[in-house]
């Protein structure tokens, strides 16, 4: 059990014992773990950042793909320390890749996310929203309609990100995920 896990372990404990309307000791640890990981992948992302000249573009990239994740989902790690060091390699690589500016290159990003928001999007999702399925492929168009609307920014970073996120929803990236996790495992 690392410290996260102790961490939230304990503030779950405390919560639950002191609030009898909380829910279960493993759901309100669960969400503190969450809850911490996702902070301080960020906090890392941005510190890192800050000291490459990068912040502006740090948090470009976390609000972007986290906008985008909301509605398209994705694939998860099973280890919460794991999803946390990936997603943290995934936002600063993303942070610090810059796109040449050629129209062109706009385009197909734009055009790729587009067809894989349309193909694959909502993906694993339906355990985060409390929508009837018939209303996932919702989900979908808001995806679809985030990349369109973004064009009008005409932001490389935003571009590279949102084809990132939608990519990450792909078959090809499940089984890439499904292999790491094999490794981890073994």
């Amino acid at each position: 059990m690392n410290i996260i896990d102790k961490l939230s372990l304990r503030i779950a404990e405390y919560s639950v014992k002191h609030n009898p309307n909380s829910y279960s000791l493993e759901v309100t640890s669960f969400s503190f773990k969450i809850f911490f990981n996702m902070v301080l992948t960020i906090l890392f992302t941005l510190l890192v950042s800050l000291f490459t000249g990068e912040l502006r573009t740090a948090v470009i990239v976390i609000i972007s793909i986290m906008l985008l994740r909301v509605v398209s989902g994705g694939v998860h790690l099973a280890s919460g320390l794991g999803c946390s060091i990936l997603t943290a390699v995934i936002f600063l690589v993303l942070t610090h890749v810059h796109v040449q500016a050629v129209p062109s290159v706009f385009i197909v990003l734009q055009g790729l996310s587009v067809i894989f928001l349309y193909l694959y999007a909502p993906k694993n999702i339906k355990r985060f929203f409390r929508l009837q399925p018939h209303n996932f492929r919702h989900l979908k168009w808001v995806a679809i309609a985030m990349v369109l609307l973004s064009s009008f920014l005409y932001s490389y970073t935003i571009a590279l990100t949102f084809f990132f996120q939608a990519l990450s929803i792909t078959p090809v990236f499940e089984k890439l995920f499904a292999f790491f996790e094999r490794r981890e495992n073994s």
